[in-house]
């Protein structure tokens, strides 16, 4: 976006202020929306480009530069469709590559932890947002940890764990939503 007199382009959501402080100081409000949103937006959630970001660690690694007001109202006509299909890409890698080759990792993590007796000291809150993936996808690791493969008969366990695990941090997720934090 450009702004400022004269014009200087500013790589941040439209809706980020810049302002220069009585105390010669510059601030940074309103960046909530720094990181790209999740897409295609649900029709049922009209506005979640504003909510459903991607997490920092996964814009991070990923190869290409992706727009914080990808599907919003905030992009030129002109530029729209180049936005949105970037952010659609990164959505589908997210979903047809980070998230499956996590089961993988989650699944060698818990075996090894539950081999060293540590498995009370996993965060799986911590090593999915290490590896740029939002705990409101637990439902696609789940899913994703069925193409683990169980060559050795230990395995099936260490399935059932990851799968325990998930569903622990959902449930709890779900409480703290209901009573609050």
């Amino acid at each position: 976006h450009k702004c400022g007199n004269p014009p200087k382009t500013v790589y941040t959501c439209i809706d980020t202020e810049i302002h220069a402080g009585y105390d010669g100081r510059v601030y940074l409000l309103d960046t909530s929306r720094t990181f790209p949103p999740q897409s295609p937006p649900d029709p049922a959630l009209p506005q979640a480009y504003l909510y459903q970001l991607m997490r920092p660690e996964f814009v991070l690694a990923y190869k290409e530069a992706l727009c914080s007001d990808a599907h919003s109202p905030f992009i030129a006509e002109c530029d729209k469709e180049m936005v949105n299909s970037r952010a659609t890409a990164a959505t589908k890698y997210l979903f047809e590559k980070v998230i499956p080759d996590f089961a993988f990792e989650f699944a060698d993590a818990v075996f090894f932890e539950t081999a060293h007796g540590k498995l009370t000291n996993f965060s799986l809150k911590q090593i999915l947002h290490s590896r740029g993936i939002n705990l409101r996808h637990l439902g696609k690791v789940y899913t994703a940890l069925s193409i683990v493969p169980q060559t050795h008969r230990y395995m099936e366990q260490v399935i059932h764990n990851c799968r325990t695990l998930c569903v622990i941090e959902m449930v709890a997720r779900t409480i703290t939503a209901h009573i609050g934090t």
